[in-house]
C-alpha cells in the first residue's frame, strides 16, 4: 500500500465519524478558559448578560441571522467592556465591520 494512502486512512479512522447530536465541547471533557461553567454552560450564565438571536429564512434561497448580546444592564456608550469580532462571508471575505 502507497505510503500517502496508508496515512490518509490512518488519520481517517483515527477519529470519530461524528459528534452526537445536542452534545457540547464540555461534555467532551473539553474546558475553555480558566473559569468553572455556570449551570447552563452557556453565555447567559454571566451575571448581568442578556443574548438573543433571529433567524430569517425565505424561500429555498435566503438563510441569514443575528446574534446580540448585550453585556450588561448599564449604559454600554459610558461604561464600556471589552469585545472583539469576526465577520467573514461564504467567500471569506470580510465584511460588516
Amino acid at each position: 500500500m502507497n505510503g500517502r494512502i496508508f496515512f490518509v486512512m490512518l488519520i481517517l479512522f483515527s477519529f470519530p465519524a461524528a459528534p452526537e447530536a445536542g452534545k457540547r465541547a464540555a461534555d467532551y471533557g473539553i474546558r475553555f478558559g480558566t473559569m468553572e461553567k455556570g449551570p447552563d454552560n452557556a453565555i447567559t450564565d454571566v451575571r448581568g448578560v442578556k443574548a438573543g438571536h433571529v433567524t430569517l429564512v425565505e424561500g429555498a434561497d435566503v438563510r441569514t441571522g443575528v446574534t446580540v448580546v448585550v453585556p450588561h444592564g448599564g449604559n454600554i456608550m459610558q461604561e464600556k467592556v471589552p469585545a472583539a469580532m469576526y465577520i467573514a462571508n461564504g467567500f471569506g471575505k470580510m465584511t460588516g465591520y
